[in-house]
């Protein structure tokens, strides 16, 4: 009996996204630092370089994800983009970081929504088989 394709979502590969995005934010992170560390940056633009890093790690992750799925692109990478900012708050808490007004979460959970909205709008194309075979 032929098996027939599921037309859910792939929980597994959700997972896998969420922990790329936190992998690729912990890496963008350490680069980070060394470049405050070397004073190649300023200090004062340490909050910038973490929305940017959240941003890009949602959006290189979400790309990459988009790949496999063709269905619900935007809730997909809008479901993945919070679950990612609900881990970074997880930590955040954990190591006694206050959700204050002024303590620039609200910006890190903007980056990071802006980021799978993009890749939700421009990632995931794949061109035709004719257009592959033209090459």
């Amino acid at each position: 009996m032929p098996e027939s394709k599921k037309s859910g979502i792939e929980w597994k590969m959700v997972g896998l996204n969420v922990l790329g995005m936190v992998a690729c934010y912990l890496l963008l992170q350490m680069f980070n630092a060394l470049l405050i560390a070397k004073e190649a940056v300023g200090e004062g633009r340490a909050p910038m370089l973490i929305c940017f890093s959240a941003f890009l790690s949602v959006f290189l992750s979400s790309a990459i994800f988009l790949r496999r799925e063709r269905q619900n692109r935007l809730p997909l990478c809008l479901g993945c983009a919070f679950l990612f900012l609900a881990a970074v708050l997880l930590v955040a808490l954990a190591f006694g970081e206050g959700l204050t007004a002024g303590s620039r979460i609200f910006a890190l959970g903007v980056s990071a929504v802006l980021g799978g909205l993009l890749a939700a709008l421009l990632g995931g194309r794949r061109k035709g088989r004719r257009a592959a075979r033209r090459r």
